[in-house]
């Protein structure tokens, strides 16, 4: 385990330990909804220090990751910002605990369809920028062009 993945492990279980300790010190009501925002919230974490963990482990294993470090970071954070937005508008959601709960599902379905397809484009790109290298190792792009010498 590399030492950024650790780093990402200790920062992401203190905001989950900060989280518990905020909802059940602090006067919230543990009602249904706010049940249900705070377990939201702990899922959205969780997930987003798996996928950047994730991206630790990649950046270590020296391949091409740009598009998907990049991609993949900003979309996580997107999606944190996405879940503390609806859980801070939990109000609006009062006596309605099935529209927050299918309003979460929504933001977890997008999150994980642009993280399809980030991966699915990283891997592409890889792939091409590996054919291209071998293809220049090779000297293909060392022949003269029509009318050279």
């Amino acid at each position: 385990m590399t030492r950024s993945s650790l780093y990402t492990i200790i920062g992401f279980t203190i905001a989950i330990v900060v989280v518990v300790a905020g909802f059940f010190l602090l006067s919230i009501d543990q009602i249904a909804i706010h049940l249900w925002a705070l377990a939201f919230l702990i899922l959205s974490l969780l997930l987003s220090m798996g996928l950047l963990v994730g991206i630790a482990q990649r950046k270590s294993s020296g391949k091409d990751t740009i598009f998907y470090s990049a991609g993949t970071g900003a979309t996580v954070w997107i999606y944190q910002i996405a879940v503390i937005i609806s859980v801070a508008l939990v109000g609006v959601f009062n006596e309605k605990v099935g529209r927050f709960v299918f309003t979460e599902i929504v933001i977890i379905a997008i999150f994980a369809i642009i993280i399809l397809a980030i991966n699915f484009f990283a891997k592409r790109t890889h792939a091409s920028n590996a054919k291209t290298l071998e293809l220049q190792e090779n000297g293909e792009y060392n022949a003269p062009k029509r009318g050279g010498f």
